[in-house]
């Protein structure tokens, strides 16, 4: 019997913890805690606790030619 097919929000999540960005991209954790907490860090938002960010937001500033290395030195 034929796997049923997964719904979009199987395949790809719309958003991600801070620790998971920081694996899918190379930078640092503390670099994204910390522009997350300067509200500079684009699609981030806090829901309780827990820092999420909307990747197609996150993925269109890097796009734009995004600098973060910029905020490591900061």
């Amino acid at each position: 019997m034929a796997r049923p097919k997964l719904s979009f929000f199987e395949e790809e999540p719309l958003t991600v913890s801070i620790p998971r960005l920081s694996r899918l991209t190379g930078v640092s954790e503390g670099t994204l805690y910390l522009m997350a907490n300067q509200g500079t860090l684009p699609g981030c938002a806090r829901i309780g606790k827990r820092w999420v960010v909307h990747l197609e937001t996150f993925n269109d500033y890097l796009k734009k030619g995004a600098d973060l290395s910029s905020e490591e030195n900061n």
